[in-house]
């Protein structure tokens, strides 16, 4: 009926494209590692393919006022969800806290909301090792973050190896 309601429907609808995105790498991987690193991988990727989206979705929403603010809210404590799993299935001793995920994934959204200000969305992707060993270092030290990215990186690696043999009719 107005602006914001076209602006929120806007947004409502582009999370959903993120959220689908991100759940897909997600669960396509079976280490707790490999499905990190994806996850942001996509969340990198999806944005830095659509840079209005990600302007949309991590700088304009900020000044559109206290329901879009709410709204950008539930949507970084939705991703929460896959840290708590990413605990679960790791070595990490105790509950990750709402607080502590939350604190997270809002770390990992202030680095890409300044690239996104700075006119660098395109170049995402090339953090993601960075943003994923800040993000797991959260719950398993950082260390072992850098080594579970590490990990991460030679599953993927396999991943794409089987899927492209396979393509070629490999297999």
């Amino acid at each position: 009926s107005d602006k914001e309601d076209c602006f929120l429907a806007a947004y409502d609808e582009l999370v959903g494209r993120l959220v689908a995105t991100v759940d897909e790498a997600y669960r396509a991987q079976s280490g707790w590692e490999a499905r990190v690193v994806a996850a942001i991988g996509a969340l990198l990727e999806f944005f830095a393919s659509e840079p209005e989206a990600a302007q949309i979705g991590m700088i304009e929403v900020m000044a559109a006022g206290p329901v879009a603010l709410e709204r950008y809210r539930l949507a970084q404590r939705g991703f929460t969800v896959y840290l708590q799993e990413t605990a679960e299935r790791s070595s990490y001793p105790g509950d990750l806290s709402a607080r502590a995920g939350m604190a997270a994934i809002g770390g990992m959204a202030a680095v890409i909301a300044e690239m996104v200000r700075e006119g660098k969305t395109r170049q995402l992707p090339a953090i993601r090792d960075e943003v994923a060993t800040f993000g797991l270092a959260f719950f398993v030290g950082s260390a072992a973050a850098q080594g579970a990215v590490e990990a991460a990186m030679a599953e993927l690696d396999e991943s794409v190896e089987v899927k492209t043999a396979a393509w070629a009719g490999g297999g």
